[in-house]
């Protein structure tokens, strides 16, 4: 593949990209998706993150328990 189709390439796919953006721009409908979908999902993390930002954090009242069942090593 040359360089020179390599760079069409990129006109042809920047050119689409620009006629999408401007049919984007013209409709309502689509354009309101289009933002939900963009930070809805940015929301969700943002969300999860800070729920779990320090998860140890209040655990002080916790009473916890130990069981070791583990057997001597015997040596003869």
């Amino acid at each position: 593949m040359s360089l020179g189709s390599k760079l069409s390439d990129a006109k042809v796919s920047f050119a689409i990209f620009k006629r999408d953006i401007k049919r984007l721009l013209v409709n309502p409908v689509a354009l309101v998706v289009t933002l939900g979908v963009c930070v809805i999902p940015s929301l969700y993390a943002w969300y999860n993150i800070v729920a779990n930002w320090d998860p140890y954090g209040n655990t002080q009242g916790i009473k916890i328990a130990i069981a070791n069942n583990d057997q001597a090593l015997r040596t003869t």
